[in-house]
């Protein structure tokens, strides 16, 4: 595994979790929306 290999699985993980919470913030804000329409 060279250097790269190696900064890019450190990354991975953050990337991970960084979208995770996007997307549970992507469904909250969509059940507020939905909320808002009905």
């Amino acid at each position: 595994m060279n250097a790269g290999e190696c900064s890019r699985q450190k990354k991975y993980p953050l990337l991970r979790t960084l979208s995770e919470r996007y997307v549970k913030h992507d469904i909250d804000s969509t059940k507020k929306l939905a909320m808002h329409i009905t």
